[in-house]
């Protein structure tokens, strides 16, 4: 038992050399720095917010990839005629090899006088067919003082002819105009702008008032 009991002892009061205290500092040491950076990493992922959010809603971005949209394009042209054609909308975009506009707005100078004015919620350009389609609530203006208003209508690009299909109504020079179809194109001989109304035209003079 003597014997035992100083032999512990002795091994108590031997001092490690310094590589194993080295050792026995890193082994120590190395978890416990280890377990700061992860917990230090973790509390500061908790309070960093997204750099930037997506600048549009889900459905709007799934519809911009799935169609090509370009915002704001503008056309402008001259006719075979020589007319000056522009051509503006809010937003153009393709969809089943449609070319779909929206808030359309359009001029056409004429060159021998005169200019007309479109404007439609909605449009659909052909090119192969060289025309634009207005629709829903086109709304025509022209220098000779017309003011009308047609539930579709189709332009001409290259030759500058525009025709209302369908029913037209509005004023013009003093009247409430009604006619069943509209053509307004460029008189061969004049150059000038010219108006023609078909299919039951119905005129309704108004005098001006006077106080």
């Amino acid at each position: 038992m003597t014997a035992c009991g100083s032999g512990w002892s002795e091994a108590r009061g031997v001092s490690p050399d310094p590589y194993s205290r080295l050792i026995l500092i890193l082994k120590i040491g190395l978890p416990l720095l280890a377990l700061g950076i992860l917990s230090t990493l973790f509390l500061l992922s908790s309070r960093i917010e997204p750099a930037g959010e997506i600048p549009f809603p889900e459905d709007e971005v799934t519809e911009r990839l799935r169609s090509q949209r370009v915002s704001d394009p503008v056309y402008s042209g001259v006719t075979d005629a020589g007319d000056r054609l522009s051509f503006e909308a809010r937003s153009l975009m393709t969809e089943n090899d449609r070319n779909l506009a929206s808030a359309v707005f359009a001029t056409l100078d004429f060159l021998g006088g005169g200019a007309v004015t479109l404007e439609a919620a909605r449009g659909e350009l052909t090119f192969d067919a060289d025309k634009v389609d207005l629709s829903e609530n086109v709304r025509i203006a022209s220098t000779q003082g017309y003011l009308l208003t047609s539930d579709f209508m189709t332009a001409t690009l290259s030759e500058g002819h525009l025709v209302s299909p369908g029913p037209v109504s509005g004023t013009g020079r003093g009247t409430l105009l009604t006619a069943g179809r509209m053509e307004i194109r460029t008189n061969p001989e004049t150059g000038a702008a010219e108006m023609l109304f078909t299919d039951g035209v119905q005129l309704v003079y108004e005098p001006e008032r006077t106080e």
